[in-house]
């Protein structure tokens, strides 16, 4: 009798640790795939591998194509705002270091940078033009305005009122 409760018991104990089994892997199942299914409903999910693509085909674009000379890329224009004025400096290189191939214009409360070059060498003609709009603020003085050259610089300084 001992012998059959004792049977009776493993058989038991084996039989709750294969349904226990079971439904660890039924969840652990479940799981994964709750979580996969999400992930690939997911539209942000989506939108993030896209955009992770489309970063690595822009780097292996940019690394297939080799520099070319004639095409630098450089700001034209370097802007600053100090407490009492704005400053403009404007690199003369691309136009012959000539200040007088750039043009500046004023309108309310807008100034407007813009300059042409064209370089001739050997065998090419290169053209350089730019133009470059900025709103200031309503206490610019442009009647106050210097511009000057320095080195390959060209420096245009706005001062601004004082309104105490």
């Amino acid at each position: 009798m001992f012998e059959d409760e004792h049977k009776k018991h493993c058989f038991y104990r084996y039989l709750g640790l294969f349904f226990a089994t079971m439904l660890g892997a039924f969840l652990a199942v479940y799981f994964v795939a709750d979580i996969t299914l999400n992930n690939l409903m997911n539209p942000y999910v989506a939108m993030h591998r896209m955009d992770r693509e489309f970063k690595k085909m822009d780097k292996e674009f940019v690394r297939e194509l080799p520099p070319h000379p004639h095409m630098k890329r450089h700001n034209t224009i370097d802007f600053f705002r100090t407490p009492d004025e704005y400053k403009f400096i404007i690199d003369l290189k691309p136009f012959n270091g000539n200040s007088n191939n750039i043009k500046v214009e004023t309108a309310d409360h807008t100034i407007t940078i813009s300059g042409e070059a064209t370089v001739n060498k050997k065998h090419s003609e290169t053209f350089t033009s730019f133009s470059q709009t900025y709103t200031l603020d309503n206490d610019a003085n442009f009647e106050k305005m210097t511009k000057k050259t320095h080195h390959d610089k060209y420096i245009i300084t706005v001062p601004l009122e004082d309104n105490d």
